[in-house]
């Protein structure tokens, strides 16, 4: 664990050492895809609705920028998602979001959520991904989003999700600081191997006498009688 977590991939954020999540307060540059722009080394995926990802200059926590995830009256949830490599299978991993902020349409109607997949995969409706607690009050913008997963691959994924379920108007989240730290304060876990497959082993042949052989009779074929050949009688000519 300590020669692939000594260095933190964030060190722009001094206060959460060995952070494995590169670009953690976007402040790395942005990459341009087909509804807007996500932070370097991040992606995205839509579950539902049609949002847009952009970066907010106004609501933020660390730096310049944040990742802003939004729509205008339409419903989504949509999120944002980093695999992140050089983890140790058997080790707990502890994911945090210190800046999930919203503004909403109604209130409480906009969640968000942080999970890991400890397998690193990439399809958020998987269910190996696990969730933390689901945060929706708007007053709650420094609740810190936070869950813990064992790692079960070298590769293991952070996902920030937001939900938005219904919609009065502008509805927006605001992502910054994402962590992602072994969790020391847990014993590593050794995996638990799987039970050998059962070998099926042949019985012995069991011994069954063979019926006696047919004795072979041989036929018996008399040999022909030689028939006498007919004696030649003369009778004389008549006087």
């Amino acid at each position: 664990i300590a020669t692939a977590q000594d260095e933190s991939r964030c060190p722009e954020v001094e206060n959460i050492p060995g952070n494995l999540v590169f670009n953690c307060s976007f402040e790395k540059g942005w990459t341009h895809i087909d509804l807007g722009e996500v932070g370097e080394g991040w992606w995205y995926f839509v579950e539902a609705g049609r949002p847009a990802f952009v970066h907010s200059t106004f609501e933020r926590k660390h730096g310049n920028t944040a990742q802003q995830i939004w729509s205008d009256g339409v419903p989504f949830t949509a999120g944002i998602y980093q695999q992140v490599g050089d983890v140790v299978p058997g080790t707990w991993y502890t994911a945090e979001v210190v800046w999930a902020a919203v503004v909403a349409s109604d209130g409480d109607n906009v969640r968000r959520m942080v999970g890991i997949d400890p397998f690193g995969g990439t399809d958020p409706l998987s269910p190996s991904v696990i969730w933390g607690e689901e945060v929706w009050p708007e007053s709650e913008k420094f609740h810190v989003l936070h869950v813990s997963a064992v790692a079960q691959a070298p590769t293991i994924t952070l996902f920030v999700r937001v939900n938005v379920p219904y919609s009065l108007g502008a509805d927006q989240a605001f992502i910054d600081v994402v962590s992602l730290v072994a969790d020391t304060t847990q014993p590593p876990l050794t995996p638990t191997p799987l039970p050998p497959t059962a070998t099926l082993t042949p019985l012995p042949p069991t011994s069954t006498p063979l019926p006696p052989s047919p004795t072979l009779t041989p036929a018996y074929t008399p040999l022909p009688t030689d028939t006498p050949s007919p004696t030649l009688t003369l009778t004389p000519p008549p006087t």
